[in-house]
């Protein structure tokens, strides 16, 4: 392994292991042809072994923790950061965005080692700091370094004054944010809607978005006052937010500083009870990017990563035995196999009813509209809004294959008298036609009416099923605080239309569930990269939910998959790169609900190897609420 890793370091022009022994031997034999810069340059080759051998740790740690977000060569392309707004840093192209160094200069060490420590704010890069020792990041912010083409030079930083609200003039600071040029991204109000505005009117539906400036959880690096001043004058390197050391004085960034601090300060005041206004489209294009529907609608490769180019287009074989065999829908605005033709109205009443355009219904266990009827109406629009969006993809989608009456019958009582487990089967690979002469053959998808119990329930209406079947969350008690009891609604909200509620709730082939068991998980997962893994406790209990959980580390888990002890979750298993794009506020307002409900004691079976090469789940509770006499 070391001198596979010398043999690599020879690419870079540094010397190769036999080299540099050889070349110590030669001195003795033929002194005459060394002098002493030789000598010192061989004896601090020397020292540099064990540095080398450290390096070697380093890249595997980098490809432990690093790789699966910053991509193996630091390119920032990998199979997570498909699902990202925000996109890791490309450590090739080497554009550091925050730095205590000038526009366009790289960043020095210690800027590196912050980001590694401390995390980025309102990005899936985690604090790293109680989980990494100084040396490893000491070694890490090398080894990122070693991966930019472009050639690190050591630049100056600036000097950072330190100062607060009493030296500055704020109403200066607000004058000069409407005069240098502010206002025309971040807006009159501060929260970078004009800048989303003119994207609108030109069409442009990528690149960087102007920060919303009133949420201090939106800053990446920070909000202090000094952190303010950094940004302003740096700039964020890679974007159009140049630095404006050239065009502003000290004072001047001061005040501009300052202003913005007070207007975030004074919006926090209210921000649970007059929460972020946003336009449809951007709630819309929000709520799509925190939800599921990427991870069912988009077909998975072997390596279980995203087919990036038939995002949304469907194709995903589901398989149930006690239903039969389901794909996926085109969920694109393609006109013949998408959702070009369905109206807002349609896909509204299909996110939260489960009404196929048809008149049919879908499948609520690959579908889980039961899940959705809680989301508001206005959401709910606005999802149906962003699909509408969209680019089509023609991938024409098999029609279902629904099991017989009598199959059904038989094995749903089986699923509910506990004989068998109800499971859903993932297929790698898309199963749908992308060629239009070939899909023109295939019939459009028909739905037919299912339920976990009866066929016959299917003449029940969707919303009395809803309503019977207990699906609400607990709900909090109240805090004698108006502004903590509309976070924890918000919480709630988001935890009951989320992936947290569909995925840690087991039903045993019980419809009726309620209380804290709601979130209790014990929900078998597996697939090959993985093994089989049980969906875990969410609720307060100390010895098998998250109750000796601190805040950080649940935000670590749900947006970046590290688990307490500083292990990996593999992405495909709990969907964190979807996560990583919850706002900061939400994540906070999520947190503090889950903090509300009540313990349930249920450990969960340690994982285990799989040979399955499809994702299956089963809705079984497999969690153990029996305590060990060793416990």
């Amino acid at each position: 392994m070391k001198y596979t890793l010398y043999m690599n370091l020879k690419e870079k022009n540094i010397m190769p292991i036999n080299q540099l022994i050889s070349g110590c031997f030669a001195m003795f034999i033929q002194p005459a042809l060394y002098v002493y810069p030789r000598v010192i340059t061989v004896y601090f080759m020397l020292l540099c072994v064990p540095f080398l051998a450290s390096a070697e740790d380093i890249s595997v740690l980098y490809k432990e923790k690093c790789a699966v977000c910053h991509g193996e060569n630091g390119d920032g392309v990998s199979i997570a950061s498909h699902s990202m707004r925000v996109k890791p840093t490309n450590f090739v192209a080497g554009n550091y965005k925050y730095r205590t160094t000038s526009w366009g200069e790289f960043p020095a060490d210690t800027d590196i080692e912050r980001s590694i420590r401390y995390g980025l704010m309102g990005t899936s890069m985690p604090v790293w700091d109680d989980l990494l020792s100084d040396k490893q990041i000491s070694g890490m912010v090398q080894y990122i370094k070693s991966l930019s083409k472009r050639k690190f030079i050591k630049s100056k930083q600036i000097v950072v004054p330190q100062f607060n609200l009493n030296d500055v003039n704020i109403e200066n600071g607000k004058k000069l944010y409407n005069e240098v040029g502010c206002i025309k991204c971040h807006g009159i109000n501060l929260d970078g809607n004009e800048y989303l505005i003119s994207r609108i009117k030109n069409n442009i539906s990528e690149g960087v978005t102007a920060r919303d400036l009133t949420d201090y959880r939106n800053y990446r690096w920070g909000s202090s006052l000094t952190d303010l001043y950094i940004r302003i004058y740096t700039g964020l390197n890679g974007s159009e937010m140049q630095g404006y050391d050239m065009r502003l004085s000290e004072n001047e960034i001061k005040d501009i500083s300052a202003y913005i601090s007070v207007i975030f300060n004074e919006k926090e005041k209210k921000r649970w009870l007059r929460p972020e206004e946003q336009t449809v489209e951007e709630r819309g294009d929000y709520l799509l990017s925190i939800g599921t529907c990427e991870l069912c609608h988009t077909s998975m490769s072997l390596d279980a990563s995203f087919i990036k180019e038939l995002a949304y287009a469907g194709g995903t074989k589901v398989v149930s035995p006690q239903d039969g065999v389901f794909y996926s829908r085109n969920i694109t605005s393609d006109m013949e196999s998408g959702l070009g033709k369905w109206s807002v109205e349609e896909i509204k009443r299909a996110i939260r009813l489960g009404e196929s355009r048809d008149g049919g219904m879908l499948y609520a266990f690959s579908m889980p509209w039961i899940f959705y009827y809680t989301m508001s109406d206005s959401d709910a629009e606005a999802i149906a809004l962003a699909l509408k969006k969209i680019p089509p993809i023609y991938n024409k989608i098999p029609s279902n294959e629904p099991a017989g009456f009598w199959q059904s019958f038989i094995s749903k009582s089986q699923v509910i008298l506990g004989i068998i487990d109800r499971t859903l089967g993932f297929a790698h690979n898309s199963y749908g036609i992308r060629d239009r002469k070939k899909g023109k053959s295939i019939p459009d998808q028909s739905d037919k009416r299912h339920w976990s119990i009866l066929p016959p329930m299917g003449f029940v209406p969707a919303e009395k099923v809803v309503g019977v079947a207990g699906f609400d969350l607990p709900i909090p008690a109240a805090t004698g605080s108006e502004v903590e009891d509309a976070k924890l609604k918000i919480g709630r909200y988001l935890i009951s239309i989320g992936p947290c509620s569909l995925c840690h709730t087991p039903t045993s082939g019980k419809f009726i569930l309620k209380g804290a068991a709601r979130l209790s998980g014990g929900i078998r997962v597996s697939l090959n990269h993985f093994g089989t893994i049980y969906t875990g406790n969410l609720t307060s209990d100390l010895e098998t939910g998250l109750g000796r959980w601190s805040d950080r580390e649940i935000r670590r888990a749900l947006k970046s998959g590290i688990k307490k002890d500083g292990s990996m979750m593999h992405f495909q298993a709990m969907p964190w790169s979807i996560f990583s794009n919850i706002t900061e506020a939400d994540t906070e307002a999520m947190i503090a609900y889950l903090r509300t409900l009540p313990p349930v004691y249920k450990r969960m079976p340690k994982a285990t190897s799989t040979n399955l090469v499809d994702y299956t789940i089963s809705d079984h509770d497999f969690g153990i609420q029996e305590k060990r006499h060793d416990e």
